[in-house]
Parts: C-alpha cells; structure tokens; sequence
C-alpha cells in the first residue's frame, strides 16, 4: 500500500505522455481529491482526470486505449452521477483506479463563457436553460476545489475563470421545487409498502434505502443551507455528511436503513418517514414556505393501514 502514490506517478506520466502526443486529446487535468488542498489524496482515494478532445466518443465508445498505459483490470463507460457528464473508468494493475470525465472541446469552450458570466453575476445563473446550468455546475464542481493541468494544447483550461467554491451560484429551492421532492418522497412510502404486500423485498428495499433517501440527501442539502448560509458547501452526494450536517440527521439515519428482512423494510420505511417529517417541516420553517402536510398525513395513514393489514390471509380480507 506504501507505494501507491509512488504507482500513480508512474502511471499519470505515461498518461501525460501520451496525451501531449495524440492529436485528438486538447487537454489533461487532474482534479478532485488528488488536486485539492482541502481533504487530499490518501491510499485509497483514486486519480479523476479530465480528458478534453476534439472527439470524445473516440474515449468512451472503445476502451482499447487504455492499455497504452498498463495492464487494465476492468473499465466501463458511464454518465457521471452529477452533472451529467460522460466518464469512462478503469481499474489498472494495483487496484489503481483512474477516472477520465470526457468532455468535447467545444463544450469547454462554450463552457467558459457561460463560467465567465456567473463568476462576475452569480444571479444570472436563472438565465441559463436548467440543463445548460447543470452542465455549468457540473464544470464548476469539477475543477472548483483544486486542479492540476498536464496538458493544454489550446489553453482552454488555463482561460478558465478562477471561481471559488464557496462563490458558485446556489439556488434556493422555491416552494414549488421543495413541495415537488416532498411529494416524491411520500410517493415514494407508498411505493415501497405496496411492493411489500406483493413480497417483492429486493424492489422495496431499494426504494426504502435507495430512492427514498435521495429526497432524505436533498432536504439534508437544504436544511444544512438554510441553516449556515445557502453558499454553504455540502459537497455533492453526500461525502462527508457526517462533518457537515447536523448531528440529529447522523443519528436519525442510524435507524433508517435496513436489512434484508421484509419486517425490517417495514421498520426502517417507518424511520425514515418520521425523519424527514420533522426534517421537512423544520426545513421548510427555515425557508419559508409551507410543509405539504396533506401528502404527508394521507401517506402515512394508507402505509400504516396497509402494514397493520399485512398479516391479514388473502381470503378473509374485502376485495
């Protein structure tokens, strides 16, 4: 393990290399945990690379290019779970793990306009189409907290505006939008509770301890903001949750996931219901907008019929 650092070294210079002399690639950076100041690399972090090119399917359509650099245990192409940026990932000998976002140069370059215009008026951010922003972001968050250039051919990157962290645009969630992922979540209760009655434990624990907790992350993201300053950073998918959030939602989450047992679904479906009730209604108290109490009091009350039934044989309950 000592000689890991040593190892991704050896293996960014054979990566740099080749970069610099394959005409398609326009620019190499790292970021992430290998760049930044804050929170650094340790043994078991990997190398996340941003591979420019003028075409970037020629990057994630085949993955042959990869053993240019050493002996590839796996790859996969993938879209990045934030963002939605491509990725292509790659385990080399080592267990060493590379993780290249592909982007097009003209992204890049579009990008640095619409960067250059939110590092100067941050509420201009409403200006951009949803999914153009989300790109934005996305970039933002890609080389905000620290980067390392290896290769600039056209020195895109170097052009790019310096934007801090703390200083991206974050939007405040109107009452629609928050009324919006509450709705989703007590959707999702019920969702879970039917596919408990038909027996389908797999489904139902994932929309308890997958897709119901992605409306738990998202009101975590609000309450923290509206709490200590809506630029507060969280992070993106929940990393280090445990040092950012509130210790009330540590400890809550504690009961809230479950095992592979139909009547711990059940309990854990329970607990994160009365998590995010008192989360969303304190939530919403601190941004000002009303609690959809509605959904919540007629979700709750067909979940518990429905458990309270559960036991009940087939034949004796009214079709």
């Amino acid at each position: 393990m000592n000689n890991t650092a040593t190892s991704y070294e050896a293996l960014l210079a054979r990566i740099s290399i080749w970069a610099k002399a394959e005409p398609n690639v326009r620019a190499l950076t790292i970021f992430g945990s290998q760049a930044r100041r804050e929170d650094p690399a340790d043994e078991w972090s990997d190398v996340d690379l941003l591979l420019v090119a003028t075409k970037p399917d020629a990057y994630l359509a085949d993955a042959q290019w990869l053993n240019r650099f050493g002996k590839v245990w796996l790859s996969h192409a993938e879209r990045a779970p934030v963002g939605g940026v491509d990725e292509q990932r790659a385990v080399f000998d080592g267990a060493l793990e590379v993780d290249f976002t592909v982007l097009s140069a003209q992204t890049l370059r579009l990008a640095r306009f619409g960067l250059q215009i939110l590092s100067r008026m941050p509420a201009m951010a409403h200006a951009f189409p949803r999914s153009t922003r989300g790109g934005l972001i996305a970039i933002a968050d890609i080389l905000g907290r620290g980067a390392k250039i290896l290769v600039d051919k056209d020195r895109l990157m170097s052009r790019l505006p310096s934007m801090k962290f703390d200083d991206r645009y974050s939007e405040k969630p109107s009452e629609r939008q928050f009324g919006a992922v509450t709705d989703r979540f007590w959707h999702g209760s019920i969702w879970v509770a039917k596919h408990l009655r038909r027996g389908e434990l797999w489904r139902a624990k994932d929309g308890c301890d997958v897709r119901m907790k992605m409306s738990i992350l998202q009101l975590i993201e609000w309450h923290t903001k509206a709490t200590k300053g809506w630029n507060f950073d969280t992070w993106a998918q929940g990393r280090f949750l445990e040092r950012w959030a509130d210790p009330r939602i540590e400890a809550a989450l504690g009961g809230a996931f479950a095992h592979y047992d139909i009547e711990d679904v059940w309990r854990a479906l329970f607990a994160t219901m009365e998590m995010y009730r008192w989360l969303g209604r304190e939530t919403a108290a601190k941004l000002g907008v009303i609690y959809p109490t509605l959904a919540d009091e007629c979700a709750t009350a067909w979940v518990k019929r429905c458990f309270c039934e559960r036991a009940v044989p087939r034949s004796v309950r009214s079709v």
